[in-house]
C-alpha cells in the first residue's frame, strides 16, 4: 500500500466516506458509516471491523453489463426510428 500521509496527503479516513468499485459483472459499494467511526470503542480485530463497515455487491451492474444494456437500447431505438 502507499503511505500517503508520507506523499503530503495526510490521513484520508477521516474524510473517506465509502467506495465505489465498478467490475465487469458487479459493482461493489463499500462505506464506514460516520458514527461507526466516530465511535469511542477501538477496533481490535479485523472481525470487528467488518461489523461496522457497510458491503453490498450488485451482480449484473458492472461495466459490460451496462454497456450491453446501453447497445440494446440503442439498438431498440434505432428500430422504432
Amino acid at each position: 500500500g502507499v503511505d500517503l500521509t508520507r506523499i503530503g496527503l495526510g490521513d484520508p479516513l477521516p474524510d473517506t466516506v465509502g467506495a465505489l468499485d465498478v467490475g465487469g459483472g458487479s459493482a461493489q459499494i463499500v462505506a464506514l458509516p460516520t458514527s461507526a467511526y466516530w465511535s469511542d470503542k477501538p477496533v481490535h480485530s479485523l472481525a470487528e471491523l467488518r461489523e461496522r463497515i457497510y458491503v453490498k455487491s450488485f451482480l449484473g451492474y458492472g461495466a459490460s453489463h451496462m454497456e450491453r444494456r446501453m447497445n440494446h437500447a440503442r439498438a431498440a431505438a434505432a428500430v422504432a426510428a
